[in-house]
């Protein structure tokens, strides 16, 4: 019995043994690939299962390489592009920095605003949402249609300011800086009566006319031209005691009176801020001050739209800016 079963179990092992080798002979040392070819031999290829694994694996480790390198590409496009949109919109941003100075250069020179392209509609045409999540080509065309537009928004106001406002804002320059436009007198002084109907100072009843603007101060304080010009009177006038009466451009004069000293002649050129006499109480006057006018064309008008720069006071046809 025990010898049968002995016998048995070899058997079993055998048989077990030859089965194993059987399925390792199933599978081939090699794979022949026959590749056929319209009158001709086929091509023939043979290679070993191990092959495959490899090759599976070099495809995998190239596949996942190329994935990488791809997206290390599309980040860096990415930030380029973020970098070109935030200069271009660094371009747009000084455009319309200078679209607001050229508007306050158009308002002084009086010219008048022409049709053209602005920076919200170059940033409303071509912004797209800022978001970089579109694909790069977009991107770039974003960009490329900003730095365009941009670029040709420049182009007009650069003519507008060579061919109209240049011109136009010279001439209101030059106007500006020949008609006055300052205090005659330090900012320690002090206005005391405008110009206008006003009750007569020395207590006479009625009213009278006041054609300019007095200042009070301490006495013999500097009194100051308040344009450039030609000195056409200085001396001792009636009632406005010593004066001195100044001739501008463009048909603009101005008369200090009542001086205690007068520190000009007659023919001397003046720039504006000279100091051309003293603050005094001569002629006809209630005590020390200044009596200032601005005459145009020899007629007396409002001091006071004259008293700060780059004012434009009146609609002088003579004005560039009207």
């Amino acid at each position: 019995m025990i010898r049968e079963h002995a016998v048995c179990c070899s058997l079993c092992l055998r048989s077990s043994r030859q089965g194993i080798l059987s399925m390792k002979r199933r599978i081939p040392e090699y794979y022949t690939l026959w590749l056929g070819r319209t009158g001709q031999d086929p091509w023939v290829f043979q290679f070993k299962p191990i092959w495959l694994t490899r090759v599976a694996i070099a495809i995998a480790m190239i596949g996942s390489t190329a994935i990488g390198v791809v997206a290390y590409q599309r980040a860096s496009l990415q930030a380029r592009q973020a970098e070109l949109n935030r200069q271009a919109e660094n371009v747009i941003e000084q455009i319309k920095a200078l679209e607001r100075d050229l508007e306050d250069l158009r308002r002084r020179s009086g010219t008048s605003e022409e049709e053209t392209v602005s920076s919200d509609e170059v940033s409303n045409e071509s912004g797209r949402g800022g978001a970089i999540a579109a694909s790069i080509p977009a991107l770039e065309a974003d960009t490329r249609d900003k730095l365009r537009n941009a670029q040709q928004l420049a182009f007009y106001l650069k003519r507008q300011l060579s061919t109209d406002v240049r011109p136009a804002l010279e001439a209101t320059l030059a106007y500006e800086a020949a008609i006055p436009n300052r205090k005659p007198m330090g900012d320690s002084s002090e206005m005391t009566s405008t110009f206008g109907k006003r009750s007569n100072p020395f207590g006479f009843g009625g009213r009278e006319f006041h054609n300019g603007l007095d200042f009070v101060d301490e006495y013999g304080a500097p009194i100051i031209a308040t344009a450039p010009g030609t000195v056409v009177e200085a001396g001792y006038n009636g009632g406005y005691g010593n004066q001195i009466a100044i001739q501008h451009e463009y048909g603009y004069q101005t008369l200090y009176a009542h001086l205690s000293e007068i520190r000009v002649e007659v023919g001397d050129s003046i720039k504006r801020g000279d100091v051309i006499g003293a603050l005094g109480n001569t002629g006809r006057s209630t005590g020390p001050h200044l009596h200032y006018e601005v005459r145009l064309d020899g007629q007396p008008i409002n001091p006071q739209n004259f008293l700060e720069p780059n004012s434009t006071p009146i609609a002088d046809s003579r004005n560039p800016s009207n």
